[in-house]
């Protein structure tokens, strides 16, 4: 349940970094519309909600609360990292 946690962590901050324009144009190309960036927050923050209830199903309230703490953490470094070093990878 924890790498699940992770997974749809990962996933929904991703979104979340798609529907800002700045990330939308470096990583995709051209500027999301309204409605594309309406879709991609709702989607991002329904990810960290079913991550919540994953970690919490997991482990109970007050652990997976901790647990899912952690696994924002987690999930929020590794996504600042792609976005940062991701012209890196592609030339690489």
């Amino acid at each position: 349940m924890t790498i699940l946690a992770l997974v749809l962590a990962l996933s929904g901050f991703a979104l979340l970094a798609l529907s800002l324009a700045k990330h939308h144009r470096d990583l995709i190309g051209g500027m999301p519309s309204r409605t594309a960036e309406r879709r991609l927050r709702t989607g991002g923050w329904l990810l960290l909600s079913v991550s919540l209830t994953s970690c919490i199903a997991a482990d109970g309230l007050s652990i997976g609360l901790v647990l899912w703490s952690g696994t924002l953490t987690i999930a929020a470094l590794a996504v600042v990292a792609m976005i940062t070093y991701q012209e890196l990878w592609r030339r690489g």
